[in-house]
Formats: structure tokens, sequence, C-alpha cells
């Protein structure tokens, strides 16, 4: 039975003896190994990949787009800009972060991913056109949206006509606005979030070790009021 191996530092795939070992991948992108591309391409079995903040200029190869059993990818303050437009060929992703970047509307390409069910957008800034949420209609899939801290000039009303919602992440200002202007989908969400109900600094840290230990959305909520 083969091993089930996570890796902290991108480097590290220059030793790995069996690439199909590797389920997961944690890294600060930061990295020098110049067979990057080549080398988690090999990864045929990673399932989680996570590029954090890098104080360096990276490139995120397109060979992870070919990774098949990929479910968890996420991008924080890294440029992701280049692959963006092909995720739709990560059949199976459910769980894309794209935090702390930069959007003019609504990602188009989000459409192209059957079985996502968890979109982070914290601390991305979008632009004034805000037509693109209307895509969030072609999402069928989607449980979960983060917005906390995501610099945005309006509520997007389209995320309320989200049937398959369960779980939403808002910042205190639309948290407000939402619970007066639609009153029955907050009665009807089953975990709706904000700034007063917890801590920003605490929030990351617990919504990271609900997705490690696969904590379903009822033993969330127990954890994100304490």
């Amino acid at each position: 039975m083969k091993q089930r191996i996570t890796l902290y530092s991108i480097d590290d795939l220059e030793t790995v003896e069996d690439y199909e070992e590797i389920v997961c991948i944690r890294t600060n992108s930061y990295y020098k190994s110049k067979r990057f591309g080549e080398l988690i391409g090999k990864c045929i079995n990673l399932e989680e990949l996570y590029f954090m903040e890098s104080y360096f200029k990276v490139t995120i190869p397109m060979s992870i787009l070919k990774l098949p059993k990929l479910h968890t990818l996420i991008f924080r303050g890294v440029e992701a800009g280049a692959i963006l437009p092909f995720i739709g060929r990560l059949k199976s992703l459910k769980v894309l972060g794209l935090q702390e970047h930069s959007f003019s509307s609504f990602p188009k390409a989000l459409i192209d991913l059957p079985n996502l069910e968890e979109l982070d957008f914290n601390n991305t800034k979008f632009g004034k056109d805000a037509n693109g949420w209307a895509l969030l209609s072609s999402i069928s899939s989607l449980k979960y949206i983060n917005l906390l801290r995501a610099k945005l000039d309006s509520f997007p009303i389209e995320i309320t006509e989200q049937s398959s919602l369960s779980e939403l992440a808002l910042p205190k200002k639309f948290y407000n606005q939402l619970v007066k202007k639609h009153p029955e989908f907050c009665a009807n969400m089953p975990y709706l979030y904000s700034h007063g109900s917890l801590e920003k600094k605490y929030y990351n840290n617990l919504l990271n070790i609900s997705r490690k230990h696969q904590y379903d959305w009822s033993f969330r909520v127990v954890l994100f009021n304490l």
C-alpha cells in the first residue's frame, strides 16, 4: 500500500522517490527548482495544492492543469492570471482559493468547474463591473463563498439567488445590508458569518482546520461562533 505524503517545499520534489505517493503540497511558492513544472506533472495522485504568499515573483506551471485528482487549489497573494482562463480543465476541483487577488469582475472561467463547492475570495479586490456575478447561477454545485475583507463596490445581489449555497462569509457592511434587505434569504442560509461573530485573525485558521479534517458545516458553525 502506498504512503500518502505531504510536502512543505516545492524543492523537495527533487528528492522524491515515488511521485505517486504525493497527495498534498503546501508551499510559500518560492522555489529554486527549474524542473517544477515537469516534476509536479508526475504527481498524478495529488489532491491538494496550496500556493501561499510569496515575496518573490514565481511562475505557476501549466502542468498543474493536468492533475486528474486535484480537488483543492489555493492561491494566496500569488499571481494566477496565466492559468485561470484554463482552470476548467481541473474537473475534480471542489475548493478554489483566490485570496489577495485583483479582478475586474467575477472570473468567467469558474463556470467551467462542474464540481466546485467552495470559493474563497478573502481580501480580493473586484472592479466596478458587477455584471460578471450573474455567472454564479451557472455554478450549481457551489456551497460556500468567502468574501471576508473582499473589496467590492456593492454587494453582489446574485448571491441571494444561489439556491445551492449553505455557507456565506461577508464584510460587516454587506452583512448588515443583507440582513435588512433580504431577511428571507438570511433566514434560510444555514451558516452566515461576518466579523461581528468572529475575529478576522481567527477565521482563516479555523477554516483551514475545518478543511483539513473535513468537518461538515454543522460542526464548523459551532467552531466559528465560540
